[in-house]
């Protein structure tokens, strides 16, 4: 799951998207402040978030949802520019089996987001809250990935790229490797 350079914008077709690969469930995620707390969810080609018992649900994914059986092993690629629902998407493969991240610690802009329009028409977005894992742990300052590699290098989307070999390495221990001559 390539995550470097995600900025964010909406969250919920992200999810939707993943899905299948993060699995079904109704607790991927959730956005929290000090009184109140709501979930992700996604099931059938559908994400939600579930608020005080009633599921707020995002367009569906178009076509027949793919499933995928077991859990296969995810490797989460982040870097300092992952941030606000990309950090949001890494967040929900926290607590997931078999998923390791690699990468560099993410923005730290984990938040959620309320719009409030003003009285002359204009509007601001407001921060309500942090976001969390499945496990309810808020990720204030960001994600610390599992294997750290140093700032980015020029290219982050080809099979040398240091963070892109150890992922491929752990997904599949066969893989030849410069670093090990395997």
């Amino acid at each position: 799951m390539d995550l470097l350079g995600n900025v964010g914008g909406n969250m919920w077709p992200m999810l939707g998207g993943i899905g299948p690969l993060i699995g079904e469930g109704d607790n991927l995620g959730q956005f929290t402040d000090s009184v109140h707390q709501s979930t992700w969810e996604y099931r059938n080609g559908v994400a939600a978030e579930l608020d005080n018992g009633k599921a707020i649900a995002y367009p569906a994914v178009e076509g027949v949802p793919y499933h995928i059986s077991g859990t296969p092993k995810v490797a989460v690629l982040i870097d300092r520019s992952t941030g606000s629902s990309g950090e949001a998407i890494a967040i929900a493969f926290r607590g997931r089996p078999n998923t390791r991240f690699f990468g560099e610690h993410t923005q730290g802009t984990s938040t959620a987001n309320q719009t409030i329009t003003l009285s002359d028409g204009a509007s601001m977005w407001l921060t309500v809250g942090i976001d969390a894992d499945r496990n309810g742990k808020q990720y204030i300052d960001g994600l610390t990935p599992d294997e750290a590699f140093p700032a980015a290098t020029e290219s982050m989307q080809t099979s040398g790229d240091p963070v892109v070999q150890a992922a491929l390495e752990w997904l599949n221990p066969s893989v030849d490797s410069p670093k090990t001559g395997k």
